[in-house]
């Protein structure tokens, strides 16, 4: 999925590359449906701390990669200066990790396209120079 990050043409190209790769993963033959790393090690008992803060800084990683996608972007001028990329890479986790508990729980690799579909033309309102939002660094 990572690489789907740096093969597209702009920042846009590349999270939705990310996007539908993850889709492919989360459903390959033989292998349970979703991803490891949103569904495993969410709650844990105290004397599983360590899995379970590994597993996190392991989510955050995917976070931190589409946040310097969109940096990249920010340098090669397709996403403005002044979005705030946080909020951005925020947004398009969220939907990866909704995406992989959705495949998990069955449901259909037609109708998380269609999600991947709706989140995509998002893109321009998340990228506004004077988005407003409230997110965490």
């Amino acid at each position: 999925m990572g690489t789907a990050l740096t093969q597209g043409t702009t920042a846009r190209a590349s999270i939705e590359g990310l996007l539908r790769a993850a889709l492919a993963a989360f459903f390959q033959r033989n292998c349970p449906r979703g991803c490891l790393l949103v569904l495993s090690a969410v709650n844990c008992m105290p004397e599983n701390h360590g899995v379970q803060e590994y597993m996190r800084q392991q989510r955050a990683l995917r976070h931190k990669l589409i946040r310097q996608r969109l940096e990249r972007g920010v340098t090669e001028g397709d996403v403005p200066d002044g979005t705030d990329l946080t909020a951005v890479a925020t947004f398009y986790t969220t939907i990866v990790d909704g995406l992989a508990l959705q495949a998990r729980d069955g449901v259909s690799q037609k109708a998380l396209r269609f999600v991947i579909d709706a989140a995509m033309p998002a893109w321009p309102e998340l990228v506004r120079k004077d988005q407003v939002t409230s997110s965490r660094s």
